[in-house]
């Protein structure tokens, strides 16, 4: 499944679950924010599309993050 992940580093608090929970697709930046893991930066959001069955695993990464600074969409 192809799908693609975004990171509003603007919205991001650093509170670090995603990547603790699927390091996978999220990393720490320097200042603890998020990070799509290999993707790319547009403007503030951090962007990255995958093609692998770890849609689920980086939907509920999403889901826990407390402002809701991760969007994870089909394509």
């Amino acid at each position: 499944m192809k799908y693609r992940i975004k990171v509003d580093k603007d919205a991001c608090i650093a509170d670090g679950v995603c990547y603790s929970m699927d390091p996978d697709h999220y990393v720490e930046d320097d200042e603890g924010k998020a990070d799509v893991a290999g993707g790319s930066m547009d403007g503030q959001v951090s962007v990255g599309e995958f093609d692998d069955d770890g849609f689920d695993d980086a939907q509920d990464a999403a889901d826990t993050c407390p402002v809701d600074a991760i969007t994870v969409e089909k394509l």
